[in-house]
């Protein structure tokens, strides 16, 4: 019988409730109701024969943020650092960390020399009660859902410039990046938002399901939850 996925317990009872997970290579990010960040790594002297390798608790940082982390997201992006000629160097990169509270999405950026050291770099103050996001790393894009709104921002490494604000028919309840457009699901509609000229497309109803859920393949296709398949 074929085993699509095994599975493996990386850490265990940890003294706080996990809010959301986030996987970057061979780390785990954890954000936490308290608002702690957990970074959980794999252990390069563990036991090879374990393909699963060892896990151990890297950090925890109590102070990471004041409210629950709604959701994480690991990057990478340029690096602003100066070259000898006076110039940018965009060839180095940099971890970067986006998280969502209730008090809006913030920016981090992984500190040299450290595994699971992040500093703020940005808190966007505009998404304050946004309740999820959505990241492009192609062009380095950040859709937010605020309401009935979807505000879209780029983030240039240091700072995030706001693009534009839309209005929207609901709440949504699920979204994900599908080229250059936005897929989102609300409670009664699957639809594509053009995000050049805002112009929303409705794709499917999303039938008696309670949680509408979109994923966008490599393929740039789209796998939605409808009716509960």
């Amino acid at each position: 019988m074929h085993t699509a996925y095994l599975s493996e317990v990386a850490v265990e009872e940890l003294p706080m409730t996990i809010e959301c997970l986030e996987a970057h290579g061979d780390t785990i990010l954890a954000g936490t109701k308290d608002g702690t960040l957990v970074v959980v790594g794999r252990d390069p002297e563990g036991d090879s024969a374990n393909s699963f390798g060892q896990w151990h608790l890297l950090d925890a940082h109590k102070l990471f943020a004041k409210r629950p982390i709604l959701q994480l997201k690991a990057f990478h992006g340029a690096a602003k650092a100066e070259n000898g000629g006076g110039g940018a160097d965009s060839s180095a990169t940099l971890v970067h960390l986006a998280s969502l509270t209730d008090e809006g999405v913030c920016f981090h950026v992984l500190q040299a020399g450290t595994a699971s050291e992040f500093t703020l770099a940005e808190t966007v103050w505009k998404t304050r009660g946004a309740h999820m996001f959505a990241w492009q790393e192609e062009h380095s894009m950040l859709a937010v859902a605020v309401k009935r709104r979807l505000l879209l921002f780029h983030w240039d490494g240091q700072r995030c410039t706001e693009l534009k604000d839309m209005g929207l028919p609901d709440t949504v309840k699920t979204m994900t990046w599908c080229g250059d457009a936005i897929c989102i699901g609300m409670r009664k509609e699957y639809s594509i938002v053009d995000t050049r000229t805002g112009a929303i497309t409705d794709l499917c109803p999303t039938g008696y399901v309670q949680h509408p859920a979109v994923v966008s393949l490599s393929t740039g296709e789209l796998l939605v939850n409808k009716d509960g398949v």
